[in-house]
């Protein structure tokens, strides 16, 4: 049962941060007030990183001391002091595994997936979906870069700071995460 949790944790995460790009767009699109293509571009890429810098960082230690002190009506300066230490010695061990697992399949999986080998296209091409194959297609003057790699390489750098120096497995793989990214900027820019 405790592998099982880790693996559907995992799943669930890697799930719910693929999605949210397609989320924020359609906030931007339709919410935020823009004008142009390219302004809410730069909304749903601040949503994203608002939302990337606050809930994935922030949200477990906010949400975790809140309901920890509030659950037993034990709100004191001792009580914060101990839910701080113990949200310390669980980022190696917890939080930075979870941040390496993201970077890796980020790496790994997604960002080939997605970019190298558009397979969002050959997926609506496979189930004639042809108005979402043509919307995916490449060719033209090219593209926009997605702002996903931008945030994707923001959450990257964040963990470096805030979570290499206690962890410091980290860094290595957020080196070659950024020695991937580098490439990847390069081939969505080629034909523009």
């Amino acid at each position: 049962a405790q592998y099982l949790y880790l693996i559907i944790d995992s799943l669930v995460m890697t799930t719910f941060f693929a999605i949210l790009p397609q989320i924020f767009k359609g906030i931007s699109n339709f919410g935020s007030g823009a004008t142009s293509i390219q302004e809410a571009e730069r909304y749903a890429l601040m949503y994203f990183w608002w939302f990337m810098l606050i809930w994935a960082f922030g949200g477990r230690t906010i949400g975790g001391t809140i309901i920890t002190a509030f659950q037993d009506y034990d709100v004191t300066v001792a009580r914060a002091q101990q839910i701080v230490y113990t949200l310390a010695n669980n980022i190696p061990t917890s939080t930075s595994f979870r941040w390496i697992g993201w970077i890796l399949l980020q790496t790994g999986m997604i960002l080939p997936f997605m970019y190298f080998l558009q397979f969002n296209n050959f997926l609506f091409t496979a189930l004639k979906l042809d108005c979402c194959a043509r919307g995916t297609a490449g060719g033209g003057p090219g593209g926009v870069v997605p702002y996903r790699i931008y945030v994707n390489a923001g959450v990257i750098f964040l963990c470096v700071v805030a979570l290499a120096p206690l962890c410091p497995v980290l860094a290595p793989v957020a080196m070659l995460a950024f020695l991937f990214i580098s490439p990847l900027l390069k081939w969505a820019n080629i034909f523009v």
